[in-house]
């Protein structure tokens, strides 16, 4: 059966920094238990749920007697450090963004105010906060920092760096990186002044075992779009068990579908699909030569999922050479971007390669006419145009063109 939820989040409930007000706690409590009374008149109850900060600073606002009203309460275990912390008395110093030292003391805060573990999620994020070294010769926990370390190619936010992009770093730099046992991270540096903590599968199992020793109720991802392609942090978590293994336990399999199904992904120059995956597409490869601007390179492949493939014959590629700008129309999903596309070199700009959507609708304006409104959900987005062009005709012509030219502008 499947389970409907809500979740409420707002960062932070009275926190002055953030545009909170000294009621936000009591007035938390209040909505979430007028929520819950309604809640428990539906023929099929949602699951409510929270998320809380481990910081007492933000947490000290919130009124945890809202336990009482919810299903479960989300812990963000991870963020305790970044470069915010320059602004503040920890100072500029390289501290890991989660640290099983320091869960453990801010749990003190929900036994303290009686919240049963069992209504506790541990957060656990894939993903890394990022910083630049002041010097590169000290590279522990507790040496300063310049500012972020600079953006992933994916992530693009300095001071960020997700799960496949770190493992990116450590796999082109062939790394070890450094396990911080107490704490249960992993931290790594690169490129001389490069630093980022993270989780892998041996953090994960220790925070997961200390989850487990207290009785938490679960576990909370952030976020797992942040994993590699072959989802390697989520079978971290999971393990021993496989992510089959828990789709076929499910109650509903629907929510492991998008799980189970990897993606569709375009090999190197000359590369070939892997086991599982057979070619959508083939497109031209590399730079182009200088006078003839034929590729340089044998043909990469777009390769797709047997389990998730769209037929090629609902795909094409849009953006006209050689100056590209390729855009898929509003029901078509984008597969890949390419300079080459179906053959002509893009001297500036990618084309895009395009596949009709089953779940996605083409966008469609019309005129509802006179005095009419428009069908069902749909928006209006202009009215009066008939008001307007009435009342231009009595308008003299060089204003009647000062006008449209504004009109036309904004």
């Amino acid at each position: 059966m499947r389970r409907c939820s809500a979740e409420k989040t707002q960062e932070y409930p009275g926190a002055s920094d953030r545009g909170g007000n000294p009621d936000d706690g009591k007035n938390f409590v209040t909505f979430l238990k007028e929520l819950d009374d309604e809640n428990s008149k539906q023929p099929m109850k949602y699951v409510v749920s929270f998320t809380v900060p481990t910081s007492f600073w933000y947490l000290r606002h919130f009124d945890l007697k809202a336990v009482d009203h919810v299903d479960f309460i989300n812990v963000m275990s991870y963020d305790l450090h970044g470069v915010w912390d320059s602004t503040n008395p920890i100072g500029s110093h390289v501290y890991a963004h989660t640290n099983l030292s320091e869960i453990k003391l801010a749990m003190d805060l929900f036994w303290r105010n009686d919240v049963p573990p069992a209504k506790l999620n541990l957060g656990l994020g894939f993903y890394g906060r990022s910083f630049q070294l002041s010097d590169p010769s000290c590279y522990k926990p507790g040496c300063n920092f310049k500012g972020g370390a600079a953006p992933g190619g994916c992530s693009d936010n300095s001071g960020t760096l997700t799960y496949k992009e770190i493992q990116q770093i450590i796999k082109s730099n062939k790394l070890k990186p450094y396990h911080d046992k107490e704490a249960a991270v992993k931290y790594i540096t690169w490129n001389q002044d490069q630093w980022v903590s993270f989780d892998d599968q041996d953090t994960f199992k220790a925070k997961i075992d200390f989850a487990n020793n207290l009785g938490l109720g679960g576990l909370l991802i952030w976020a797992v779009d942040q994993d590699t392609d072959d989802l390697e942090a989520l079978k971290a978590v999971l393990a021993p068990k496989t992510i089959s293994a828990f789709a076929k336990d499910a109650d509903d399999k629907a929510y492991w579908e998008d799980a189970t199904v990897p993606d569709c992904y375009v090999t190197d120059c000359g590369g070939t699909c892997k086991a599982g995956f057979f070619k959508i597409e083939n497109q031209p490869c590399g730079g182009a030569k200088p006078i003839t601007r034929h590729s340089k390179e044998k043909d990469s492949l777009l390769c797709c999922p047997l389990a998730g493939a769209p037929d090629p014959k609902d795909c094409t590629w849009r953006g006209g050479d050689p100056w590209c700008n390729g855009h898929c129309h509003d029901d078509e999903v984008t597969m890949e971007l390419n300079r080459w596309g179906d053959g002509k070199y893009c001297e500036d700009g990618n084309k895009v390669y395009c596949c009709k959507s089953p779940e996605a609708k083409e966008n469609k304006c019309y005129w509802a006419g006179v005095g009419k409104s428009c069908n069902g959900d749909d928006t209006t987005m202009v009215s009066g145009v008939v008001n307007l062009m009435h009342s231009l005709s009595s308008i003299p012509p060089y204003e009647y063109v000062l006008l449209l030219y504004i009109f036309f502008i904004y």
